[in-house]
């Protein structure tokens, strides 16, 4: 499985990586910022297209609304996870939900959630 995960925060950005590495057969790329991200999904359109993108509400450069787009925009069958702090604004709450996310995990979360919410949205085979 093809995974994206665009998160800034370096601690939470290494133990996911490593975490996502530890599922077999998965291929992960990790993005710092938003930019970043959108460069990276519009790259892999003329391959295999990630199946999952993780990213966190709020990055640099462009925000997750704009990775969410830029998957939407090119009517990927890719899904989005949104990782969303507990203490988010709630004008920050209302744009993620407006997105429609695949799925949305508040921060923080047990690996456990994090895993579920992979194998549920991963591709059937």
């Amino acid at each position: 499985m093809k995974i994206l995960l665009v998160e800034d925060q370096g601690n939470l950005s290494q133990f996911l990586f490593k975490a996502l590495n530890d599922l077999r057969g998965n291929e992960v790329r990790w993005a710092r910022t938003g930019q970043n991200a959108i460069s990276l999904i519009r790259s892999q359109l003329l391959g295999q297209p990630f199946d999952i993108v993780i990213t966190g509400a709020e990055t640099p450069g462009h925000d997750s609304f704009d990775v969410i787009d830029a998957v939407r925009s090119e009517n990927l069958a890719t899904k989005v996870i949104v990782m969303l702090e507990s203490n988010a604004e709630e004008g920050v709450r209302a744009r993620v939900t407006k997105v429609r996310p695949d799925e949305i995990l508040e921060k923080p979360f047990k690996l456990e959630t994090f895993y579920a919410a992979i194998k549920k949205l991963a591709p059937k085979t």
